[in-house]
């Protein structure tokens, strides 16, 4: 079946998730979402920022079966991955104040 731009509809049945390509990748995100936020100890509320660092990363790492990157695949270039190296999802960080407080 088609529909009218010519592309083939297909249907997974109910309660078959392994027959939908989609539903693998967010089984894979849902993972690395707990997996993440167990091992950094992140509050319960930055879920939704987990997700969004999880599935960027999806995006850039290498997918064997198109031999490049969702990335690459999108937008023609190769991702800088440096951000994600550099800084993990979730951190503490330190700064100086410089301010003088005044009593």
């Amino acid at each position: 079946m088609r529909n009218g731009n010519g592309i083939d509809l297909r249907y997974t049945p109910p309660g078959r998730q392994r027959g939908n390509l989609a539903e693998q990748g967010v089984k894979w995100v849902k993972k690395r979402v707990h997996r993440t936020m167990s091992a950094t100890g992140a509050h319960k509320r930055l879920w939704n920022y987990c997700v969004l660092y999880e599935t960027d990363v999806f995006n850039r790492i290498h997918q064997p079966k198109n031999n490049r990157t969702g990335w690459e695949s999108v937008y023609g270039n190769q991702p800088d991955i440096s951000e994600y190296l550099d800084f993990e999802f979730y951190g503490w960080i330190w700064f100086w104040d410089m301010v003088e407080k005044k009593a």
